[in-house]
């Protein structure tokens, strides 16, 4: 059975394209495989096309925002979602236009749908008071709970994300002035925070001689 041009782009875009030439992280390609799995779906179900016989001819702007009220009614996805399906769905269209004349128009209508507004969040956040019972609740007598304390601060004092500070290795944290830690980020993408409060770095550095090294 002869391969369509559309699943031959998208095996390369997914094998080769995301991740030797975009160098975009396992994360995010898992991300986009998600969403054409579920377009795959849709339109197995909804348009009664298989898998294996989908082609560019298949999709139009209007088949693409069907599938994106499918992913809201049926999945009850929310407009955030559904924009960054829109987004993966957006950038590999681009890409096929590159490499096939068939997909240029469509990528085009496809570039014209917008996404949704979505409601602007107004994030909580801790007061002085409350940060203090938070860092005084760990136990500094018990190995675990110094952890904690100084887990706790890093995150406090570098606006870390928790990727970024479960990504921290020892090899990472300089205690030489400035005394500083490397956080890994999305995307391959690291920046250095330095530790602006001395009680930081102190307690990284007893914990990492007294209790890290001891624990393993």
């Amino acid at each position: 059975m002869k391969t369509t041009s559309f699943s031959q782009h998208l095996g390369t875009y997914f094998d080769e394209y995301l991740p030797n030439v975009r160098n975009y992280s396992p994360n995010t390609i898992a991300s986009y495989q998600d969403t054409f799995r579920l377009l795959l779906e849709y339109m197995a179900e909804q348009q009664h096309i298989k898998p294996y016989l989908l082609d560019y001819k298949h999709f139009s702007d209007k088949v693409i925002l069907s599938f994106l009220n499918w992913l809201e009614t049926h999945r009850n996805c929310s407009p955030s979602t559904r924009n960054q399906r829109l987004s993966a769905i957006s950038a590999f269209f681009k890409y096929a236009s590159q490499r096939s004349i068939s997909a240029l128009k469509i990528c085009s209508n496809i570039a014209s749908i917008p996404p949704k507004k979505t409601p602007r969040h107004i994030f909580s956040y801790f007061s002085v008071e409350e940060l203090r019972v938070l860092l005084q609740m760990p136990d500094p007598r018990k190995p675990l709970e110094r952890r904690d304390i100084v887990l706790l601060s890093l995150l406090y004092d570098s606006g870390a994300r928790a990727q970024e500070l479960c990504g921290i290795r020892v090899g990472d944290i300089r205690f030489s002035n400035p005394a500083s830690v490397l956080l890994h980020g999305k995307g391959g993408k690291s920046r250095r925070d330095q530790f602006r409060r001395t009680g930081k770095q102190k307690g990284v550095k007893q914990y990492e001689i007294r209790d890290y090294r001891h624990e393993f």
